[in-house]
């Protein structure tokens, strides 16, 4: 497991070999059935995405910053300002009998680099931005469907 849905969102993956798939815990979104999961205690975790060589992910958790930040972006960064984001699903390695491996890259270095190169940083950001609203979408399909499921 690489992070779990709620941690806080302060490093990159970038996949080198073998896959990783996330997870939405939807335990406290749907009305489930009694007795099918105790949600105190368990998520109902739903795969929805995976990465797999030569992709990356947990940008989209790291840049959660307002249509407005990300207009403004010139602004000096306030350096006892720390920006906090989370995780909105769990990561974790597929088990396909192979072996999975990431590089990790922190918020902070990957930004500090980008910041030399305002265009890629500004498409990166954009990127996340779509990633984003792309898994959200997702995410509101998988409950759409258990909610009729459990509706029937």
């Amino acid at each position: 497991m690489l992070f779990s849905q709620g941690d806080v969102a302060d490093e990159i993956f970038f996949v080198i070999q073998g896959g990783f798939t996330k997870y939405v815990d939807l335990s406290d979104v749907l009305d489930l059935p009694k007795n099918i999961i105790d949600v105190t205690e368990d998520a109902f975790n739903v795969p929805y995405v995976t990465y797999s060589n030569g992709s990356y992910f947990g940008d989209s958790d790291c840049f959660k910053e307002t249509e407005e930040t990300l207009k403004n972006d010139d602004r000096e960064d306030n350096e006892n300002e720390i920006n906090k984001y989370f995780r909105d699903s769990t990561a974790e390695a597929d088990n396909l009998n192979r072996v999975s491996v990431v590089m990790v890259i922190k918020k902070r270095h990957f930004e500090e680099e980008l910041r030399k190169f305002p265009q890629i940083y500004l498409f990166v950001k954009n990127v996340a931005y779509a990633k984003l609203d792309y898994h959200a979408s997702l995410i509101n399909i998988i409950v759409r469907k258990h909610q009729d499921e459990t509706n029937l």
